[in-house]
């Protein structure tokens, strides 16, 4: 019971440790350690490429191992390219959502054992949202996928709920929208 607890409150210390690292993952690339990755992996690039290139007499195994050697290198290049994609930030593209199919395409993407119910409401006359819809996608998928989570083992219901909120309803024809993700 002592270890179940400590694992339950184990999961958000950690969950909060990765995204400041995952934050800080951007600052750490940009400063020019993906060029330093960069370099030598278009040297091992070109190497592999000459060694290929010149080597006509050489066993099989050789010519095999060159071969994975090059491919292994373009691996990592992409990995870099990826990491390097992924920790920039992009401007948002702003488009408007329909709320209902926002809340609904994210849901479909979150894995929900058979412990977890959902609940899904959408009030009408909720108006549609400007926003990035990636963007904003990946916060919610996010806060979701960490709500399923926290209800493992034992499951539980996730609520999910979008309305105006009586401030915005006052505040302009703009109207934005409040979510809420409830564990019961």
């Amino acid at each position: 019971s002592i270890v179940q607890a400590a694992l339950l409150r184990f999961r958000p210390i950690m969950m909060t440790t990765l995204a400041a690292l995952f934050g800080a993952l951007p600052l750490a690339l940009e400063g020019g350690t993906g060029s330093e990755l960069r370099n030598p992996l278009g040297v091992m690039a070109n190497i592999s490429y000459y060694l290929s290139a010149s080597l006509t007499d050489v066993s099989p195994k050789v010519r095999e191992h060159l071969e994975m050697l090059h491919r292994q290198v373009g691996l990592a290049e992409k990995i870099v390219s990826d990491i390097l994609d992924f920790t920039r930030v992009k401007p948002p593209e702003t488009a408007t959502v329909p709320v209902e199919q926002f809340v609904d395409a994210q849901l479909l993407r979150v894995t929900l054992p058979d412990t977890v119910r959902v609940e899904r409401a959408v009030a009408t006359g909720v108006p549609d949202m400007s926003a990035d819809p990636f963007q904003v996608g990946q916060v919610l998928f996010n806060v979701l996928t960490n709500a399923v989570q926290s209800m493992e083992p034992r499951g539980g219901v996730l609520e999910v709920r979008a309305h105006q909120s009586p401030a915005a309803r006052r505040a302009s024809d703009h109207l934005p929208v409040v979510a809420r993700v409830s564990l019961l």
